[in-house]
């Protein structure tokens, strides 16, 4: 009976031993490799470049681990010495955050960015968040160039009419003219008021640049569950655009605020040709704008001018 326990107890305690040796080494399997990163000891402002941060001591290397597919999108001492020459940060980034890539621009977009932080320097301009449908909004960065246009008003009419000017019937003479009365010189020198029936589309801003774009924060379902490569999921994924922040002359900041809170907003990009245009402060092209009365004569002209496959045969006045 001694002898049957002393082997009960020897066999126990390699089965404890051996599980705890399993635990160990599963623990190492699922553990990811540590890796050295480059890190935010303090909180680096949006528009400071890489190179100040780095020389003030903002940056600071540390060891941590995560998934090697991570090492394309966070900065390590090799990546970090390669963007020192021209990167800067596009947003501000928190102390103890790991340097994503995606945080700093470098090249074309880096020399997009430092004109930003210079025209935020500017107490003349502002800031201005402006709501956007996702699905009618092209693509836009950080940079961008793009005017800003409202639409206000409904279409409430149920028909299009325009008046024509039949032709003469064969031999049959246009009578002479009547003669012309004398002016009515009180008459045509009294208030005329002129209305446009909505809807109406006019462009409220022009040339404003986007200093950021906010996309809509979805819950990640598979927060909280570790994949088969060790990484943690994010809390949130980007969804689609919702609205963009611009930088646009204070002297526009009301009529904006107007036409976002009474209309439906859009923007149009630029070609960066324009870019040299709105850094020197030169005024664009002013716009009619559109409304209604254009949209009718527009369709009426067009199918003048198409129907039957000739063209002149009626007269719209």
């Amino acid at each position: 009976m001694r002898i049957l326990k002393s082997i009960q107890f020897w066999v126990g305690l390699l089965l404890v031993g051996g599980a705890f040796v399993g635990v160990l080494l599963f623990a190492q399997l699922t553990t990811p490799p540590t890796y050295e990163v480059a890190i935010a000891v303090q909180d680096i402002p949006a528009y400071t470049s890489l190179q100040d941060a780095y020389t003030n001591g903002y940056i600071a290397l540390d060891k941590q681990s995560f998934s090697a597919s991570l090492l394309q999108v966070v900065l390590t001492p090799e990546t970090l010495q390669a963007m020192l020459a021209d990167g800067v940060f596009v947003e501000t980034v928190r102390a103890g955050d790991v340097l994503n890539r995606g945080r700093i621009a470098t090249g074309e977009n880096a020399e997009k960015v430092r004109r930003l932080a210079l025209a935020l320097t500017d107490p003349q301009l502002v800031i201005k968040s402006i709501p956007v449908d996702a699905e009618s909004t092209p693509y836009i960065a950080v940079g961008d160039l793009v005017d800003l246009y409202t639409t206000l008003g409904t279409v409430r009419a149920t028909e299009l009419a325009t008046s024509t000017v039949p032709p003469l019937p064969v031999g049959v003479t246009p009578a002479p003219p009547t003669p012309e009365p004398l002016p009515d010189y009180e008459a045509l020198t009294q208030p005329v008021t002129v209305t446009l029936q909505l809807p109406v589309t006019k462009r409220v801003v022009a040339g404003a640049i986007v200093v950021r774009v906010n996309h809509e924060q979805i819950a990640n379902p598979q927060y909280g569950a570790v994949t088969t490569d060790g990484q943690q999921p994010a809390p949130f994924i980007a969804g689609p655009v919702v609205s963009v922040d611009v930088l646009v002359p204070e002297t526009t900041a009301e009529s904006l605020d107007w036409a976002v809170f009474n209309g439906k907003m859009s923007l149009a990009v630029r070609p960066a040709l324009w870019r040299a245009t709105v850094d020197a402060g030169q005024a664009l092209p002013e716009t009619r704008g559109f409304a209604w009365e254009d949209f009718n004569a527009v369709f009426w002209n067009g199918r003048r001018n198409t129907v039957d496959g000739r063209q002149g045969e009626t007269e719209t006045r």
